[in-house]
């Protein structure tokens, strides 16, 4: 992979995680080829590896979790309980929406951070 075809993944995963971040609701495939697109790059990297401190930048990118679920505190429940889960379902959809925009955005400056220390 030569430099140009690199900085235009890391302008397509740029352009992805905007698009994802501008949604209001965040689709899990959406995100799950999002963070396959990442990881994927995230490979192409440590192989090349050119230089240490990009490489050390590049091993702090995390996966996305895309299966896991919000916790719910006691008394949230307790208000799923009296309005029949429709409360603590809603929370939980809000919560996954919430936690997906964060990890997103945050694997996008990572990668924003990288593209800089490559140009430089």
């Amino acid at each position: 992979m030569t430099m140009d075809e690199l900085f235009r993944e890391l302008k397509d995963l740029d352009f992805q995680a905007n698009k994802l971040l501008k949604s209001k609701v965040l689709d899990a495939e959406i995100v799950r080829q999002f963070n396959d697109q990442s990881i994927r790059l995230k490979q192409t990297l440590i192989e090349l590896s050119p230089q240490d401190d990009v490489a050390a930048h590049v091993t702090e990118i995390s996966e996305i979790d895309i299966d896991g679920t919000p916790k719910i505190s006691t008394f949230s429940s307790f208000l799923g309980i009296i309005t029949f889960g429709i409360y603590t379902s809603n929370l939980r959809k809000f919560k996954k929406q919430k936690y997906f925009k964060k990890l997103v955005s945050k694997t996008k400056n990572q990668w924003i951070a990288i593209e800089f220390l490559l140009k430089s």
